[in-house]
């Protein structure tokens, strides 16, 4: 079920002058319940300004938000805010208060004007520490937490505030790769589990393509581009996010690699495909292109890590005892 849909949403700003600087156009998506969204698009592309104007922070140049069919205008800050839960990029400054007292703050709207929480959203913050993993530090100053601990202390507020959508801009931005890998896991399966509507900002693809539904991709002509993961992997659209066109996505490896012009070839015969990854990994670095074309000098047959024949020009045959070693030799032979 769509619970956010927008229609030629134009974002951008009004400077000074009054002029308008236009970020994006003609934006037309929409959000579901149960979904994780990554939106993706090179730094400066609009990916904070598309958040905060989703969200009813910033203005729209152009274009209409809907949400559950009305428009986001016309809905109040304080219904907004039963709605919809943000999780900003921002280090929290919030270090004297201890993890449970921030988490209560996302009892806020639903209290009355002295915020004082009864037995039910107390109740509510403990499962939202539960489900984050973070109750542990409940009693803990947030200035105490690692950077891990410290976004699932600001998730778990977003999860007591018990809203269907939850929009976090670059949630991973500070953390350790276990920690980003842990993040996004939980986001997914708060998706699951609480059927929630989750859009999330990062510059992470090896993590959103992994653990992201649907991805939406602000290109860099300001376009932005909505689709399942997996599609838009195959029809090459992650290509489209730097401006640069000696940078491409490998739909093969999920990595984005340098479109070199490689002046040396080579067949690389490996049935082990995890060795062979890896093989052609430094192969390429070392700009060799293993493209298997009867027609190149060299030969590289990959029995195992410590087994590895190179034949060059058809008869200089040599046996190498690791890649380190393969990589050598070719780099001597051609220089």
């Amino acid at each position: 079920m769509e619970i956010l849909k927008t229609s030629a949403l134009d974002i951008g700003y009004h400077n000074s002058n009054k002029n308008t600087y236009l970020v994006a156009g003609n934006i037309n998506v929409s959000i579901k319940n149960g979904e994780v969204i990554c939106l993706l698009g090179a730094n400066g592309k609009g990916k904070s300004t598309l958040l905060r104007t989703l969200a009813g922070t910033q203005q729209p140049i152009a274009g209409s938000i809907k949400i559950n069919g009305n428009d986001i205008d016309k809905i109040s800050k304080r219904e907004l805010a039963n709605i919809l839960s943000l999780v900003y990029t921002d280090r929290t400054q919030a270090g004297g208060l201890t993890v449970k007292e921030l988490v209560e703050l996302g009892r806020h709207p639903h209290t009355g004007f002295l915020g004082r929480l009864n037995e039910n959203d107390h109740k509510i913050v403990e499962k939202a520490m539960a489900d984050t993993g973070i109750a542990h530090k409940a009693n803990n100053f947030i200035a105490e937490l690692s950077d891990g601990e410290r976004q699932k202390a600001m998730i778990a507020r977003a999860l007591a505030q018990e809203t269907p959508i939850i929009f976090l801009d670059e949630p991973t931005a500070f953390l350790d790769i276990a920690s980003k890998i842990d993040t996004m896991r939980l986001l997914h399966d708060l998706a699951q589990n609480n059927n929630k509507a989750i859009l999330l900002s990062s510059h992470d693809v090896s993590q959103a393509i992994l653990m992201a539904d649907r991805l939406w991709i602000i290109d860099k002509s300001g376009t932005l581009i909505s689709g399942y993961t997996e599609d838009l992997i195959i029809n090459g659209s992650l290509s489209t996010i730097f401006d640069s066109e000696k940078i491409i996505f490998d739909c093969k490896n999920g990595i984005f690699k340098t479109n070199d012009n490689y002046k040396i070839h080579t067949n690389l015969i490996c049935k082990d495909s995890i060795l062979r990854h890896w093989t052609e990994n430094a192969l390429r670095r070392s700009a060799i292109e293993p493209n298997n074309d009867s027609n190149n000098d060299t030969s590289i047959v990959v029995n195992s890590h410590n087994d590895i024949l190179l034949t060059i020009s058809g008869d200089k045959t040599f046996t190498l005892n690791s890649i380190e070693e393969l990589i050598l030799k070719l780099k001597n032979y051609y220089q």
